[in-house]
């Protein structure tokens, strides 16, 4: 049995918990498996309705095992979806998608999931 779609939902219903009760945070969003993916989506969905301020920096493509590895030379960053939404789908690995979030946002996010 694999566990890792539990512990996705797990860290998902424990951050939308406690993220209720905590004031507005500047959120740097990513995951292994793609901008497209319908957890991440789901998730930066219902921190926006907190009224976090969510960039989301994803692998393009599911990057799904590879969250360790890295890749810098000729990384390229597409604006996914209109300029307000602050969505960007980085072509490497979700690892060089969290480094190139971290250089774009405009200050450092309080947290990085």
């Amino acid at each position: 049995m694999n566990c890792i779609p539990c512990l996705w939902l797990l860290t998902f219903v424990v951050m939308v918990v406690i993220l209720d009760h905590a004031t507005a945070l500047t959120i740097l969003l990513t995951n292994e498996a793609g901008i497209e993916e319908a957890g991440l989506q789901k998730l930066r969905s219902a921190l926006k309705k907190k009224r976090h301020k969510v960039y989301t920096f994803a692998p393009k493509t599911d990057m799904s095992g590879m969250g360790a590895a890295l890749n810098m030379p000729e990384v390229t960053i597409e604006q996914h979806g209109p300029p307000s939404e602050k969505m960007w789908a980085v072509q490497g690995y979700p690892s060089t998608a969290v480094l190139v979030g971290l250089a774009k946002m405009e200050h450092e996010p309080d947290l990085v999931r």
